[in-house]
């Protein structure tokens, strides 16, 4: 390769056109499933947000079971990195734990705390993002992602105007897109 940029858009290909043979595969998807031709398109999508890469961040989060009876669920993990680099910025309630030395005996009994302070950090760190645009894999509606991320927070804290800043675009429905 004669540039980082040529070697990662061959690596976005790769994965580009795994996952269409795989979704291809899979029994969940109807048959406008994307061919090489439109993951090319996906791909020529996904290197202009690479050519503007410095205020794009890919996302993702973890919670407990979203059916779980506990509305909304539980957020214990906040990941995203920029797409310019390797460097993941993380949120966990296990990170909390360790700020204020808790046991790991002492979590259960204090992950609304816990969830609370890492759901304060993590707003308070996008809130100071210049124009991002968020890659994201389904994290589209209130029961998984970014409003669920919101309602959690919501929920704890009873403050009603923490929202995640900036453009949002899921690729698992760029892929429904083609």
């Amino acid at each position: 390769y004669e540039n980082l940029s040529e070697f990662c858009a061959d690596i976005l290909k790769t994965i580009i056109q795994e996952a269409v043979c795989k979704e291809r595969n899979s029994h969940r998807i109807d048959d406008d499933i994307p061919d090489h031709k439109q993951s090319d398109e996906i791909l020529a999508e996904l290197i202009k947000l690479w050519n503007k890469s410095k205020n794009v961040w890919i996302i993702h989060y973890a919670s407990t079971n979203i059916n779980d009876p506990i509305y909304p669920a539980r957020i214990t993990c906040l990941a995203f990195r920029p797409l310019s680099d390797t460097s993941t910025k993380s949120f966990s309630i296990f990170d909390e734990a360790q700020k204020i030395h808790l046991e790991i005996e002492e979590i259960p009994q204090n992950l609304d705390l816990l969830e609370r302070n890492m759901l304060s950090h993590f707003f308070e760190y996008v809130q100071n993002l210049h124009h991002p645009t968020w890659l994201h894999w389904n994290m589209r509606d209130a029961q998984y992602g970014f409003d669920a991320i919101e309602n959690r927070y919501q929920y704890l804290t009873d403050k009603t105007n923490q929202h995640v800043p900036g453009k949002r675009i899921d690729i698992a429905g760029a892929f429904k897109k083609y």
